[in-house]
Parts: C-alpha cells; sequence; structure tokens
C-alpha cells in the first residue's frame, strides 16, 4: 500500500505541478559529504587507532596506580618505624557498660 501525497504551490500567477514525496530531488547544493542542515554528521572514526589509544591510556593509568602502591608501601612503613622510634602505641577503642554513648556525638 503507497501512499501518495500531493502538495500544490501557488505563487501569483504561475501554478506549481502536484509534487509526490516519491519523487523528490535533491537541491544542487546537496553533498553526500555533507548532510543537510538541521542533521548531524556521521563521525569519522578510526576504531582501530581509537582503541589503540584506550589500549595505551589504560597501560599508563596501571603503571602510574603501581607507583602509587609503592609510594604507600613505603610510606606505610615509614610510618610503622616512626611509631616504633616514638612509642606510639594504637590501640582499639573499648566501651564499657559505664560509659555514655550519645547519637551523633
Amino acid at each position: 500500500m503507497a501512499i501518495k501525497k500531493t502538495i500544490k504551490f501557488t505563487t501569483g500567477n504561475v501554478k506549481l505541478p502536484p509534487t509526490s514525496s516519491s519523487y523528490e530531488t535533491l537541491p544542487p547544493t546537496y553533498s553526500a559529504v555533507h548532510p543537510p542542515l538541521g542533521e548531524k554528521p556521521e563521525p569519522d572514526i578510526n576504531l582501530e587507532a581509537a582503541l589503540d589509544r584506550l589500549g595505551e591510556t589504560i597501560k599508563s593509568l596501571l603503571e602510574k596506580m603501581d607507583k602509587l602502591q609503592d609510594n604507600l608501601n613505603k610510606l606505610t612503613a615509614e610510618n610503622k618505624r616512626l611509631k616504633d622510634a616514638l612509642g606510639i602505641v594504637e590501640s582499639p577503642l573499648v566501651l564499657t557498660k559505664d560509659m555514655e554513648v550519645k547519637d551523633g556525638h
């Protein structure tokens, strides 16, 4: 089933012939490279290059995370050494029955 739309235009004394949507012609300024006004162009993406860049970014991120982990390990060891040298002892907080616990404080 085909639906045919007919539109009649008049300009002054000149009467244009009816047109049908199935016989639309593109304007002479239309280019297959550039889409018509109001439409987004399709991006020109090289998927392989994009995946290579993503791989390099992930590799760089993992290397930086390894460096951060090394620094964290060094700082943790230094912190322990300093606590031992200063005699700082960490003990967990223990609440007894006679201690009052206030909500939110």
